[in-house]
């Protein structure tokens, strides 16, 4: 058996370039046939696909980032100009956004919260705001339990509230780290 997949090894470095090119063009002759296959096996195995892409994620998670990052930075005025086409085009689907958004800091803003405490919150809004006009870096408010976390959903309250650069609060995404 040994024997036999060298000499596979051997004949596919020979004919590299010709067995892309079988390879492609089948794939071209066969697409729809492919996606649906590929439709159909994606739809059957939607848990063992999820386990195995979460799997590869966690054990190559810096790796990846480290992509993006440099994706990201080497493509930067690209993505923004695509960000704000689709912007542009999707005006609906974003209002409805910041409408949920708006609505998910009203449900969780509580009733029982002091004057003095919504004035803390108007302060810490205030302070952000400055912080990026003296520094030219845009600050944001992170809510530090996120309003609409998956496991868990924190309130609109001062000592929920933190200032931080908008970079990282757009990396934090939705998430919350136990200490």
């Amino acid at each position: 058996m040994g024997d036999r997949s060298e000499y596979m090894k051997a004949w596919y470095e020979a004919n590299k370039e010709k067995h892309r090119a079988k390879a492609k063009a089948w794939y071209e002759a066969n697409k729809e046939k492919n996606k649906a296959y590929d439709k159909a096996y994606r739809k059957a195995n939607k848990e063992k696909i999820q386990t195995r892409m979460k799997v590869y994620y966690e054990s190559n998670k810096d790796k990846i980032l480290a992509q993006k990052k440099v994706y990201y930075e080497s493509n930067k005025d690209k993505l923004l100009a695509q960000t704000k086409v689709w912007q542009q085009n999707n005006k609906d689907k974003r209002k409805a956004a910041k409408a949920k958004r708006r609505t998910a800091k009203l449900q969780r803003t509580p009733s029982w919260l002091t004057k003095e405490a919504l004035e803390k919150i108007k302060d810490i809004y205030k302070m952000a705001y400055r912080r990026s006009q003296i520094e030219g870096i845009e600050y944001q408010v992170d809510h530090i339990i996120p309003l609409q976390g998956k496991k868990v959903s924190g309130l609109h309250v001062p000592n929920n509230l933190q200032i931080m650069s908008a970079k990282e609060n757009r990396s934090k995404l939705n998430k919350y780290k136990v200490e």
